[in-house]
């Protein structure tokens, strides 16, 4: 199982027992995995396996930035016609994304971790589920 299934496994236990932190340690893994208040992971890797993986090939990882609520997923502040992010936007911790609104309430999408946005999966106005991906980042 490559690296990428096997934190996936992690997020999803997870998520099954509602846990806030998780960390697990092996001859070849170190992962810490802490869940935020908006509630997206920001996994932690330590591996022999991931160091040998990216000399052999340099492979970049992708990370998914997904809902917290269930609500309106919209690009831009109320008023304003320049979006908070688009494809290929440079970002910062605690940087805003988006918004999620519910009840005529608008919920900030912050970043947990510096990186390019490197797809946008959903569309402004678009209703969102808890737990959809809403943007793929390519950590930094």
């Amino acid at each position: 199982m490559d690296i990428r299934q096997r934190v996936k496994n992690l997020v999803d236990i997870m998520n099954e027992h509602d846990l806030g932190e998780l960390e697990i340690e092996d001859t070849d893994l170190k992962v810490k995995i802490c869940r935020s208040p908006e509630g997206m992971f920001m996994p932690s890797l330590e591996s022999d396996e991931l160091s040998s993986e990216s000399e052999s090939h340099p492979e970049t990882t992708t990370m998914e930035l997904c809902s917290p609520l269930v609500g309106i997923f919209h690009f831009y502040s109320k008023g304003k016609d320049i979006p908070f992010v688009k494809a290929g936007s440079i970002i910062q911790p605690s940087q805003v994304l988006g918004q999620v609104r519910v009840m005529d309430i608008d919920n900030e999408i912050r970043a947990m971790i510096s990186g390019v946005i490197t797809e946008i999966l959903v569309k402004d106005g678009q209703p969102v589920e808890y737990d959809q991906p809403l943007f793929l980042i390519e950590p930094s």
